[in-house]
């Protein structure tokens, strides 16, 4: 009778779980596995193995004695979507047309390593560490698994949004936990040596003046910890093991500090290493110039899987099976950054045998056999051999760029023009010399970053302001960085007013440019701020109707939308922004709660449930008991008993015991269910609230 009593009262308590206010969340048939590992600004010469006496990179350096390391390998392009792009196409910027980062999107026709390794079969599995790699931008054509879930807390990832490789490294042990299916392609991608440089305190006081040295060295030690997973579970001798630098990075060499803008050895150096004990059973250090747009070719080769017509790349399988090359093989360089970023002029260039020819207003060529740091400008001396690097160049962007045929060299005066607009000028032509060359703009950069730390440092703003008004009174000066920086400083002080004319003034001088939309979008938000929805909402719209895809528009048209008590709207442009970024875990419990508002409980389930789906959720115990008490409401109970044994599982809490037992109750599992009250009651009472608590002590009299 008693525990006929306590089912009764389960059914009427039931009816009173509710998500609480203020709850807050907190390798088959023999054929080899692939895992591709990148390393985000990793120039070649801060390895060991590669000569860097100051460096700790033990497990690099093992991989590279015991396997098959290029001393001599170049990225195309010193950028990280365009240079990923070319890795996984085989093909160079000019032919993907992928040019710089967040501007771009890799087109779903490429033909990607991914895909390629699907249709052969392979499971394909892929976590990224940075915005500039999330699946918007192209580069997850091909892969089942694409994880490019950040950091929880953002509403809308932007250019600073990383992860460190511990937690990359976390999601990779997951995917060995979850016993991959084989053959598997994986690529992890590593961003931690990227600027800013903030390696852990460890690491930090290894190197305590060389952070960057740090980032590598503890990057290092995640990979080893990958390595040692992989053969605990027997897959390292079945694994084609790549690992690869994207680009490198510049410290003052050339009066550059990052990279981007020059293509100098310290940009496009990068280290390639290829191992695995069964396929190379010889190793050694290679010292053919090979480039990163090889790598695609490689891998399909020695998988025994068919080249594409379109790559471009070259297989260096001959050249790890010991054979020699006649000649070198010719690297095409470029860097759009400049150009896109600060109109200067476009960075274009060619190694071809000891040479390397750069092609800008004021052109470079250097002997990299008898110079390899770039100190002797040769453009004068050797003015013949720039003359035929230049028409080298010219042919190859002619032969190689996306949809020209290759056959046609003779070029039209349109022609010519397409071939400006790809990026290439000679500089041996009048248009050559009408942009600012990236030379005279990079001590004005310089200052520009410098100028930037002291505003985040908030250090001597009113006259960091004084200097960026000063830059912008040059008409022949208007960088959108100085902008930007200025409505920092002008949010800081609370100008409004300030800040709604500079942005006025900024969205007249980019007016026609990709640069625009940035200032339109913090017009919008100031808009917003002070309730002038009438003004806000137009100017977002012209973001949207430029970049439907933008999930920073979607989601501010969303909040536009939230302001004006127009929920149906809101929740238009959240569902559209989480197409763009379905592993946005903010976005996601922010339109839960927005249904949950709006009292739509089956329509708030359903973006939980799908939060639970996505890549790389914590599923914390207390998002797990919340998601429980929704499906409880809508009689899910096995789907609400399931998450509240998980969440169990996690943390012990009188709360879930208590919220577990009523569904027992209510299955009519009437003796599981006064165990695990007795339980809450017992170990967790604190946990209750006081009506929980009376009324645990009742039934438990009574039973």
């Amino acid at each position: 009778m008693k525990t006929r009593a306590f089912v009764k009262i389960g059914f009427v308590l039931l009816g009173a779980i509710v998500l609480l206010p203020g709850c807050r969340q907190k390798s088959a048939g023999g054929r080899m596995n692939v895992l591709v590992i990148t390393i985000d600004t990793m120039r070649a010469d801060h390895v060991g193995f590669y000569g860097d006496a100051k460096a700790q990179t033990p497990v690099l350096d093992k991989l590279a004695r015991n396997g098959m390391a290029f001393r001599n390998c170049y990225t195309s392009v010193p950028l990280t979507l365009p240079s990923h792009c070319s890795i996984f196409t085989g093909r160079l910027p000019i032919a993907h047309g992928v040019r710089n980062n967040g501007f771009y999107r890799l087109g779903d026709d490429e033909l990607t390593l991914a895909r390629l390794l699907k249709k052969n079969g392979y499971h394909t599995a892929a976590m990224v560490a940075s915005f500039v790699l999330m699946g918007k931008f192209g580069i997850s054509n091909g892969f089942d698994v694409y994880d490019d879930s950040l950091r929880s807390d953002e509403m809308a990832s932007d250019f600073k949004s990383e992860i460190t490789a511990d937690r990359v490294y976390k999601k990779f042990g997951k995917f060995l936990a979850g016993g991959p299916s084989t053959p598997f392609f994986l690529w992890v991608h590593l961003y931690d040596p990227h600027k800013p440089y903030t390696p852990p305190v460890e690491y930090a006081k290894r190197f305590p003046k060389d952070f960057y040295r740090g980032e590598i060295a503890f990057t290092d030690t995640v990979i080893g910890q990958m390595l040692r997973d992989l053969q605990d579970k027997g897959l390292a001798e079945d694994t084609l093991l790549v690992i690869a630098g994207d680009h490198g990075e510049a410290f003052g060499e050339h009066k550059e500090y990052g990279h981007g803008i020059f293509c100098y050895e310290e940009d496009m150096k990068v280290p390639l290493i290829f191992s695995n004990p069964k396929l190379f059973k010889r190793p050694r250090a290679l010292s053919q110039r090979v480039r990163l747009v090889d790598i695609m070719p490689t891998v399909l080769d020695l998988l025994g899987l068919p080249l594409p017509a379109q790559i471009q790349g070259r297989t260096l399988a001959p050249l790890l099976n010991g054979r020699k090359e006649n000649a070198e093989r010719d690297v095409y360089i470029e860097t759009m950054y400049g150009k896109e970023e600060n109109n200067w002029a476009p960075l274009t260039g060619m190694i071809s045998g000891p040479y390397k020819y750069i092609s800008l207003p004021k052109a470079e060529l250097y002997d990299l056999t008898r110079d390899p740091q770039e100190r002797e400008n040769l453009f004068l001396k050797k003015n013949m051999t720039a003359r035929k690097m230049d028409s080298q160049l010219a042919e190859f962007v002619s032969k190689n760029s996306q949809k020209r045929d290759a056959n046609r060299l003779q070029l039209s005066g349109d022609e010519k023009k397409q071939l400006q607009a790809l990026g290439y000028i000679s500089s041996f032509s009048a248009a050559g010399n009408r942009s600012l060359d990236p030379k005279d703009g990079i001590l004005l950069s310089n200052r520009l970053e410098d100028l930037g730390r002291k505003i985040a440092q908030e250090k001597m703003t009113d006259q960091v302001q004084r200097e960026l008004e000063e830059i912008i009174k040059d008409p022949q000066v208007q960088l959108p960085t100085v902008y930007h920086m200025l409505t920092t400083i002008y949010r800081k002080k609370r100008d409004l007013r300030g800040m709604q004319t500079l942005l006025h003034r900024a969205l007249l001088v980019f007016k026609d440019t990709l640069m625009v939309n940035p200032f339109r979008l913090r017009l919008a938000r100031l808009y917003m701020e002070t309730n002038r929805l009438d003004q806000a909402r137009p100017m977002a719209d012209l973001v949207y109707k430029d970049d439907p895809s933008n999930v920073m528009t979607l989601v501010l048209l969303g909040e536009i939308a939230e302001k004006d008590k127009d929920t149906e709207g809101a929740l238009r442009s959240y569902l559209l922004a989480e197409k763009q970024e379905p592993n946005n875990y903010a976005l996601k419990k922010k339109m839960a709660e927005l249904y949950l508002k709006n009292r739509q409980i089956a329509e708030a389930l359903a973006v939980y449930r799908r939060m639970l789906a996505s890549t790389g959720v914590q599923r914390d115990p207390e998002l797990l008991f919340n998601i429980a008490a929704l499906a409880a409401q809508t009689g899910a109970l096995a789907e609400a008993e399931s998450l509240l044994r998980e969440a169990i599982g996690k943390k012990g809490d009188g709360r879930y015991l208590y919220h577990l037992a009523l569904i027992l109750a209510k299955k009519g599992d009437a003796e599981a269910a006064l165990s695990t009250l007795e339980e809450a009651v017992a170990r967790y009472a604190k946990d209750l609230n006081p009506e929980q608590l009376q009324t645990a002590r009742k039934l438990l009299a009574q039973n």
